[in-house]
């Protein structure tokens, strides 16, 4: 016996009631432009609203920006999977790495961290990225927060 959805007994191949929003940003070209100056500039950048106005999309729609980038090289983390990836996105070239920069078959890209949930994020690891951007370890930090003023960053972060 063959059962069929309601929908596929009116000749439709999908439920033509259902509403799945989109993914895609649209319209939002100047935030990504002006978002994406100001991390080429070498900016700490934080975006902050209400769940749902697409702080999320927007930072994967600059890191897809950069994806074939010759100069930057931008990493979309979200804190929801914990720091420590954070963390390894922004590590130093490893000795192998180093060797093929060295000999010209490896380009040394600037990175750009592409922050999410930063409300999670810590003090102490705070301090790490602004350390790491201190030292030129990271060109640009984007941090997204669905919650407003309760980031645990120091005043010289802020």
């Amino acid at each position: 016996m063959v059962f069929f959805a309601w929908y596929q007994k009116y000749g439709y191949l999908s439920d033509p009631l259902s509403i799945k929003p989109t993914t895609e940003l649209v319209a939002r070209e100047n935030e990504i432009n002006s978002l994406c100056e100001n991390i080429v500039s070498g900016n700490i950048v934080v975006l902050q609203g209400e769940s749902g106005l697409g702080k999320t999309s927007l930072l994967k729609a600059v890191e897809k920006t950069f994806a074939k980038d010759k100069e930057f090289r931008a990493n979309y983390v979200s804190l929801l999977d914990g720091f420590s990836q954070a963390k390894t996105s922004c590590s130093p070239p490893n000795i192998l790495e180093s060797f093929l920069i060295k000999i010209g078959l490896l380009s040394l890209k600037k990175k750009i961290l592409l922050l999410d949930e930063t409300q999670l994020l810590q003090f102490n690891q705070a301090e790490n990225l602004r350390n790491m951007f201190d030292c030129d370890e990271i060109h640009s930090i984007v941090l997204a927060s669905g919650e407003k003023n309760n980031l645990n960053l120091s005043l010289s972060f802020k």
